[in-house]
């Protein structure tokens, strides 16, 4: 029910704390049900979002992507288009009106760029990378993890990690075994 939109429940989740492909599955089949999936459009910015009071529309200019950099922070794509230009980013500009915009941009669509002046980061072996731009590539399986904060996504992913387990965190939460997940912890604790 926690990742059910109130007009969509699902009851066949496979458990209390569903995995993330199966969350996204739901999303598809929420989209398909409503029949809204040729009316989202991904892997683009918006550079510009102008409301036109004389025509009353909105105006847009928006920045396509190239296929696979979508997922990609500001600091990242900003990166690429530095050593590489910037058709190894975008594709095309384009200028599009609506009469609605309904922006579906979460708050932390965009995570902190991992700061650049950390003592002993050049010696570091291991991979670096934030919950938000998750690497899939990285076999987390048998290895020893860092994870420096604790919010809502630090808790979804710790408990499925397996072997040693450090975190860095201002402000501890407090945490009780999850119900159908995978997880080292039995108690309350903080």
């Amino acid at each position: 029910m926690f990742y059910s939109f109130s007009f969509a429940i699902n009851p066949k989740w496979s458990s209390l704390f569903p995995t993330g492909p199966e969350i996204v599955r739901y999303m598809h089949d929420v989209c398909r049900k409503f029949e809204i999936t040729d009316k989202i459009q991904c892997n683009t910015d918006v550079e510009s979002c102008v409301w036109l009071e004389d025509e009353q529309i909105w105006e847009l200019t928006l920045k396509h992507m190239v296929h696979g950099t979508g997922d990609l922070s500001s600091h990242d794509k900003q990166k690429i288009i530095d050593t590489e230009g910037i058709k190894a980013v975008y594709t095309k500009t384009e200028k599009i009106r609506s009469k609605i915009v309904i922006s579906c941009v979460g708050g932390l669509v965009d995570p902190r760029a991992w700061p650049e002046k950390v003592p002993g980061i050049q010696e570091f072996e291991g991979k670096l990378f934030h919950s938000a731009r998750w690497r899939y590539d990285v076999d987390l399986k048998d290895k020893d993890v860092i994870v420096v904060g604790t919010g809502c996504s630090a808790a979804q992913f710790t408990p499925r990690l397996t072997k040693g387990l450090w975190r860095k965190e201002r402000d501890p939460d407090y945490e009780i075994a999850a119900v159908g997940c995978a997880s080292r912890h039995t108690t309350w604790r903080r």
